[in-house]
């Protein structure tokens, strides 16, 4: 006998969701040295950005996100 158990909807998508790809690959430089080199894309809009430093790849996508939070309202205060 099957039963039928209830279970929770999932949560709504968080309206400020941001969607990337980000594509990693080690560049051979020559003389047995190595790169780590970095490609993310926006999938929505389709920029594309390469990168050598993580540190920096990482900055790129947190300006995108605070980006869209400052157009859409959601950086700001409610206080006075």
């Amino acid at each position: 006998m099957l039963t039928v158990m209830e279970t929770e909807q999932p949560p709504p998508l968080h309206p400020q969701t941001h969607l990337f790809t980000v594509r990693l690959w080690v560049e051979a430089l020559g003389d047995g040295q190595t790169e780590v080199r970095m490609q993310v894309r926006h999938t929505v809009s389709g920029e594309t950005r390469y990168f050598r430093d993580g540190e920096l790849l990482l900055a790129y996508l947190l300006a995108k996100v605070q980006e869209s939070e400052h157009e859409s309202g959601l950086g700001r205060s409610n206080s006075p």
